[in-house]
């Protein structure tokens, strides 16, 4: 039996896993993901742990998989109805002005739970941009803050937020996005 650490009631085994869990563990969507980094060739370490909701409950996980967690918000346009995943730094704030500004739109908010679960396969609390796998009318624009970009790693949930895949950050935005057939979108500097 896998060793397990214990803050509280927050829990994370503490093997680092290089392959999908037993068909039997997860979903089909996750299965869908899992396959999607298995056909690119798309080297990954996942682990599980207690739900994640936001990118603060992270933490345990971020020292454990040696990277900076990222947060993924999923955004609409209230004036022209256009949906955004965006990927910053965990410790980062949007700032909705400025990034409705270099978007060239109105007003964002947070888009419709509903909404989420129908384009990306994600609730509130596991947006994930593998979710992008499943957005096949291209109704989502991928932005990402150069910061994170920036980043040697990165980690997701696969639409899940009792578990976390890292990866090489250049191996999503040079594979898995064009799979999609999604571009990426940089907020901020440049790389």
């Amino acid at each position: 039996m896998n060793r397990e650490a214990q803050t509280n009631t927050f829990w994370m085994d503490q093997t680092q896993y290089t392959c999908p869990p037993p068909a039997c563990e997860c979903g089909l969507t996750q299965k869908a993901i899992y396959d999607a980094l298995l056909d690119l060739s798309i080297h990954f370490v996942r682990i599980q742990h207690s739900p994640t909701g936001n990118a603060q409950a992270c933490a345990p996980v971020e020292a454990r998989l040696g990277i900076r967690i990222c947060k993924n918000l999923f955004l609409q346009d209230t004036r022209n109805g256009r949906y955004y995943l965006y990927t910053l730094p965990g410790d980062c704030r949007m700032e909705q002005k400025v990034l409705g500004a270099e978007l060239g739109c109105g007003h964002l908010s947070f888009g419709a739970p509903e909404q989420m679960w129908r384009l990306l396969r994600c609730l509130p609390g596991s947006a994930s941009a593998l979710g992008l796998l499943f957005d096949q009318k291209k109704e989502v624009s991928y932005l990402m803050d150069a910061r994170a970009a920036a980043e040697p790693y990165i980690a997701f949930h696969p639409c899940d937020n009792t578990t976390s895949i890292r990866l090489r950050t250049m191996d999503f935005i040079e594979k898995f996005l064009p799979h999609c057939a999604h571009s990426l979108h940089l907020i901020g500097r440049s790389l």
